[in-house]
């Protein structure tokens, strides 16, 4: 399995690449990859995989490429936002995971909250942590449709990030057990 991280622009640096990286590499001896536009001071043991300048995304869209069916891995994939803390292992999920579609985290303990907001585009699931099978078609599609469609400009307006995108095109989905979240085994890190 592939453990892959994203970083775009400066509201991560390469300490939190490495940071994320050592509470990681205690509990896997998997391949870890950094998908980035700037690998200064990133941990050589982290392969980096560069940000081409075209399509030009910004922030977490960056996240949609790695379902491009031409992303330079292959196989099964794990990802991390920079800004989780890992508290004990992560990966004990790996065995209830449906590598058939894209797992992403539960959110449903905010879901009362969710249904009386006013924004109609809010979602039970986020993309946190995501796993998925490189080879998988249904996997590409979410890639295919964004940016071949015409639609790119329209659903980076539209929606205030991938998870929105996701749910609301009607990409096929899975989650995660509902309290993997949480403070005994990851919590987000404070802004």
């Amino acid at each position: 399995m592939n453990i892959i991280f994203v970083k775009w622009g400066t509201k991560y640096s390469s300490d939190d690449v490495n940071k994320l990286y050592q509470s990681l590499n205690q509990y896997a001896d998997n391949a870890f990859y950094c998908y980035t536009e700037d690998s200064s001071n990133i941990n050589s043991n982290i392969n980096i995989i560069d940000i081409p300048p075209k399509p030009a995304l910004k922030k977490w869209w960056n996240k949609l490429a790695m379902f491009n069916k031409d992303f330079p891995i292959q196989g099964n994939n794990m990802f991390f936002d920079l800004d989780l803390n890992i508290n004990s292992n992560p990966f004990y999920v790996l065995d209830k995971v449906n590598w058939d579609t894209l797992t992403m985290v539960s959110r449903e303990d905010k879901i009362d909250m969710l249904n009386h907001s006013h924004h109609h585009f809010n979602v039970s699931v986020n993309s946190s942590v995501l796993c998925w099978n490189s080879n998988n078609k249904k996997i590409h599609e979410i890639w295919n449709k964004f940016i071949s469609s015409g639609l790119k400009d329209y659903y980076l307006r539209k929606y205030v990030g991938i998870d929105r995108y996701i749910v609301h095109e009607e990409f096929e989905h899975s989650t995660f057990p509902f309290d993997y979240i949480r403070d005994e085994v990851i919590t987000h890190a404070k802004r």
